[in-house]
């Protein structure tokens, strides 16, 4: 599927193919995760891949929501519904400014407002605030978006289907899944989208909470196809999702209700994905599993900075550093061992 862009569309040149490794990488707080304070980028070294990362907007032209249950260290959670919109613009002015090579937007532009009218006046005023960003911008479907119809919804992002993917450089893959794909929250959802979602959760016993989204029978074969072929043309793979997959990188209640099917899929294809980064769960968090960095971004909602966004940079060796600002957590993601690109399969797509 063609990229969809804002209204102004820089083009850049892609970077050079390079022989990529399979992560061989430690755990969540072991020796090769540290924060960082700046993106870390060693003497002479160029990443790769470097864009802009921002997750949970959330903005609703409606007032400040104070959630009842408290962070960790007691400290009020508040969803900051229009300021996230001044947020908003201070990322892509950052962007701009940066030279990324594009921008993911990772679900939940918005939040949802006491009507579907409301609603999308709400989507076309966050839109607005993007219009300015000069590289392409991925959009993500997360479970708030679909406070509007998702024929609404699609139009106004400019895709075809919420799930699709595209060569962001000679050897990179970015693959954007719909995790809400199948959400009994949705404004349009009928009776058979909520059977659906009661069996998967059923399935998979999972407590089905009000945001619990899972992804379709299609879609999870079209993933299947998108990763055999990044195999196949030797490519790398950074997967974009609203929804986190491994419950050590976000709160269980707030993965993909069908995750064990998902990770079974990228478990057939091990080296091909590099990183699954996700929203959702406003908290953040990172851990890592195969090899495969599940990185979970904070809210820009809940910032109570003037901004909440990140850097993400991909270097030749698969190392990857993020540089976070505001609420968002830098991490700088190390490879401890390289064995080379997996074999290319022999079989035709």
């Amino acid at each position: 599927m063609e990229a969809k862009v804002t209204a102004v569309e820089k083009l850049y040149k892609p970077a050079s193919m390079v022989h990529l490794p399979t992560f061989v990488a430690p755990g969540f707080n072991g020796p090769g995760v540290r924060k960082l304070s700046t993106m870390h980028i060693s003497s002479g070294s160029r990443p790769v891949l470097k864009f802009g990362v921002v997750a949970d907007v959330q903005y609703a032209d409606k007032d400040d929501l104070v959630k009842e249950k408290p962070r960790e260290d007691g400290s009020k959670r508040v969803m900051f519904y229009r300021s996230s919109l001044d947020k908003l613009r201070r990322a892509v002015e950052d962007f701009n400014r940066r030279d990324v090579e594009f921008v993911v937007q990772l679900g939940d532009l918005i939040d949802g407002n006491v009507s579907q009218d409301l609603s999308e006046k709400d989507l076309g005023t966050a839109l607005a605030a993007t219009e300015e960003l000069d590289v392409n911008l991925y959009h993500v479907i997360g479970n708030h978006c679909r406070s509007v119809s998702l024929p609404h919804l699609l139009a106004e992002l400019r895709l075809e289907k919420g799930f699709y993917s595209e060569v962001v450089a000679k050897g990179w893959r970015l693959i954007v899944l719909n995790a809400a794909d199948i959400f009994r929250g949705a404004v349009d959802a009928n009776h058979s989208d909520r059977s659906a979602l009661k069996a998967m959760c059923d399935e998979y016993n999972t407590v089905d909470v009000p945001w619990a989204g899972g992804i379709s029978d299609e879609q999870m074969q079209w993933f299947d196809n998108q990763l055999r072929i990044c195999a196949q043309q030797r490519q790398r793979a950074i997967i974009c999702s609203h929804y986190p997959t491994w419950d050590e990188a976000a709160r269980d209640t707030h993965t993909i209700v069908n995750a064990p099917a998902v990770l079974e899929i990228l478990d057939r294809y091990p080296g091909v994905v590099v990183a699954w980064f996700s929203g959702h769960d406003h908290l953040g968090g990172y851990s890592i599993r195969k090899g495969v960095h599940h990185v979970t971004f904070e809210a820009v909602v809940e910032s109570r900075a003037d901004t909440a966004h990140g850097f993400v940079g991909i270097f030749e060796d698969g190392s990857i550093s993020i540089e976070g600002l505001g609420a968002v957590s830098s991490r700088e993601l190390r490879v401890e061992e390289t064995t080379g690109v997996p074999p290319v399969s022999g079989e035709t797509s």
